[in-house]
């Protein structure tokens, strides 16, 4: 149960990522779809091959946009959450 609302609260965050401006589309539905099937536990519980097949794209494409949209979000985290909390 926790679990389950911890992962609302993320497609939440992400969604308003998206509407913001710093995910788009395509990267919210890729970052969805990685942490649903466990792309980011340790260890995987999913592999990026697998990944892109649900999502009908190669695995570069995939991996693509988890990089970008990883990127964006860590920036944001760092620029407006660690600074302003120091």
């Amino acid at each position: 149960m926790k679990h389950e609302r911890l992962l609302l609260s993320l497609t939440d965050y992400l969604h308003s990522a998206e509407y913001d401006g710093m995910l788009t589309p395509r990267q919210v539905e890729v970052m969805i779809a990685a942490i649903n099937a466990g792309y980011f536990e340790f260890p995987r519980k999913t592999r990026l091959t697998k990944l892109s097949k649900g999502l009908s794209v190669t695995a570069s494409t995939a991996g693509e946009n988890l990089r970008r949209a990883e990127n964006k979000i860590s920036k944001y985290y760092v620029e407006n959450i660690l600074i302003e909390n120091k």
